[in-house]
């Protein structure tokens, strides 16, 4: 996520507002024991109680969210023995291939994250397969229409990243994934 913060530059006889872009990282636990969901331990925590913890972040906050990701919790030889996983070179290499993509399409030092809802719609066209798919996930966890537009640019990242010049099902269906659709969260 993304946010515009105002940080002033005070001066002895002036002050300059500057706007910053802050990029905002979040863990929290699925309910206040931390054993929602866990086969091995059990849940000490009541259903209202989740309810309530999950409830202290307010649906518009979550909205503002991009990538909802469960990360579940390791067992001791899963850690143990972990094997390596990708490097980061190729990683690196294909996350500058995919600015540079954007770089082309938005201009320079641009992002998908800052595009406009007209750029959404000029950049981001949806074929009739795409357009059904979407039309479904918006009806059936009942989205917003600013999740809407986060969704497609999530997708559009997605595609950049995989190289194709066009968002298709396969890349909306995988945005999708990265939105929060578990019960009280």
């Amino acid at each position: 996520m993304y946010a515009r913060a105002m940080t002033g530059l005070l001066l002895t006889t002036h002050s300059l507002p500057r706007q910053g872009l802050v990029s905002v990282v979040g863990a929290m636990n699925p309910c206040p024991c931390g054993y929602k969901g866990l086969p091995e331990e059990k849940c000490i925590s009541s259903p209202a109680t989740c309810g309530r913890y999950a409830g202290k972040i307010s649906g518009p906050l979550m909205d503002r969210i991009d990538l909802h990701i469960e990360v579940p919790r390791l067992k001791p030889d899963e850690l143990i023995g972990a094997t390596d996983g990708e490097a980061s070179a190729p990683i690196r290499d294909r996350v500058m291939a995919a600015r540079e993509r954007q770089n082309g399409r938005l201009g320079s030092h641009r992002v998908n994250a800052k595009m406009s809802p007209r750029e959404i719609r000029e950049m981001v066209p949806l074929d009739k397969e795409s357009e059904d798919f979407m039309k479904l996930v918006m009806a059936r966890l009942n989205l917003s229409a600013r999740v809407y537009d986060r969704l497609l640019k999530v997708a559009r990242t997605i595609a950049d990243l995989a190289g194709d010049e066009q968002v298709v099902k396969k890349h909306l269906s995988e945005a999708v994934q990265y939105r929060d659709r578990s019960e009280g969260f």
